[in-house]
C-alpha cells in the first residue's frame, strides 16, 4: 500500500492534479472511498450521505462513510469496497474520536493488514492524524494526541508554510526526538511509498522533512530514485 497526503486548502484540486490522476491509474485504482469524518456540521455530514460522490474524480466510482452511517457492517462493507481511502480535512480531534467511537479506525486497520486497500490518503487533518502523534489546534499547539499511526514514525503538520507552522512543528519534535516531522504546504500532494519514503510531490508548494538535526525541502520538480 501507498500514501498519498495533501497540505489543505484546495483539497480536490490536488487530488485530482493532472499527474495525481496518472498516478492513480498507475496503481489500477478504481474505488475511492471519502471519509469526511473531520467535518464538524452535521449539515455537511449529512450532504455527504445523500450526494456521495463530491469529490468527481474522473474515471473512479467514489462513496462516502459519513458518522451517520453508525452500522458496523456498512463501515466494514465499504472500507473493504474500496482501493482508495481518503480522508478529507476539518479538526483533527472531532476526526479521532469519530474514527475511535465509530470503529471504523479498528476496521481501517484490518483492511490495511490484508492488502485490499492500494492507497491510503488524507489532507490538511486527515493527513495529520495518519501520523504516530497528532499536534491539535489551529494556530498554536493546543495539545499532542496520538495519532492512528498509519504513518508510523511521523508527526504530520498540514497548510506548513502559509501558516507559518515551522516553529510549532519543531517544538513538537523537541518533545518527541524519535518522531520525524513532515510539514506539507497549502495546494500540494505528496506519495509516500510502502517503506514510507517519499516518492513525488504535486502542486504548487513544498513539503518539509526533519529528521534528527537535519531539514530537507522537496517540490514538484524534485526527483526521487
Amino acid at each position: 500500500m501507498q500514501y498519498f497526503l495533501n497540505g489543505g486548502r484546495d483539497e480536490r484540486g490536488v487530488v485530482k492534479n493532472s499527474q495525481a490522476l496518472a498516478y492513480y491509474q498507475s496503481l489500477g485504482i478504481q474505488r475511492l472511498l471519502i471519509i469526511p469524518y473531520a467535518i464538524m456540521e452535521d449539515f455537511w455530514q449529512q450532504l455527504w450521505h445523500d450526494k456521495q460522490d463530491l469529490f468527481g474524480v474522473p474515471g473512479i466510482e467514489t462513496r462516502a462513510l459519513t458518522s451517520l452511517d453508525v452500522d458496523p457492517q456498512i463501515i466494514r462493507d465499504y472500507l473493504e469496497w474500496a482501493d482508495f481511502i481518503y480522508l478529507p480535512g476539518g479538526a483533527q480531534k472531532t476526526l479521532l474520536r469519530r474514527m475511535e467511537q465509530l470503529g471504523t479506525a479498528k476496521v481501517l486497520r484490518e483492511v490495511i493488514q490484508n492488502g485490499s486497500c492500494k492507497l491510503l490518503g488524507g489532507g490538511s487533518a486527515g493527513a495529520m492524524v495518519m501520523g504516530t502523534q497528532c499536534i491539535v489546534g489551529r494556530s498554536n499547539v493546543e495539545t499532542v494526541v496520538p495519532g492512528l499511526n498509519l504513518v508510523p514514525g511521523y508527526i504530520i503538520d498540514s497548510h506548513f508554510a502559509n501558516r507559518n507552522r515551522e516553529s510549532r512543528l519543531l517544538s513538537v519534535l523537541a518533545d518527541h526526538p524519535e518522531l520525524s516531522g513532515l510539514g506539507i504546504d497549502e495546494d500540494t500532494g505528496l506519495v509516500l511509498g510502502e517503506d514510507f519514503a517519499l516518492q513525488a510531490v504535486y502542486g504548487a508548494g513544498t513539503v518539509s522533512i526533519y529528521t534528527k538535526n537535519k531539514k530537507e525541502i522537496y517540490d514538484s520538480n524534485s526527483r526521487f530514485n
